[in-house]
């Protein structure tokens, strides 16, 4: 399962925003999604500043590209909106809150080892003018 590709404290704290989305706290599930995505950022990039310098610095090391920047910056605002201004999100923006951490945590720390195992495991592609081996 991919969540145990996770550091270990990240995996905890996605464990707990879990239990709270089944138990409809949504601001708690939301300050949690936030503090998962600071905590990928102290691990990959470390603590370089504010929100928006830790981002740029996640996307120039490649662990984002720009538009997937975008998108998690607006989970950190959705965070932020829950934690300060006690916001709590309707249903179908906390899927989306949600779908966006997943999403950044499978490109940080699953993915790589997903693509690796398939370029171990696809053959080589025939050179040209060499007939390919018929079964």
């Amino acid at each position: 399962m991919w969540k145990d590709k996770l550091p270990k404290q990240v995996q905890a704290v996605v464990e707990e925003v879990y239990r709270a989305l089944q138990t409809d706290s949504p601001r708690l599930a939301t300050i949690g999604a936030r503090t998962i995505i600071d905590l990928v950022i102290l691990d990959k990039v470390g603590d370089v500043g504010t929100f928006v310098e830790k981002l740029t610095a996640l996307e120039r090391q490649g662990y984002v590209g720009r538009k997937n920047r975008e998108f998690v910056a607006a989970v950190l605002e959705a965070g932020s909106a829950a934690a300060h201004r006690g916001i709590a999100p309707q249903v179908d923006d906390l899927n989306r809150v949600m779908d966006i951490v997943e999403s950044l945590l499978e490109s940080v720390y699953v993915l790589e080892e997903l693509a690796q195992h398939l370029r171990q495991t696809t053959p080589a592609r025939p050179s040209r003018g060499k007939p390919m081996d018929k079964p």
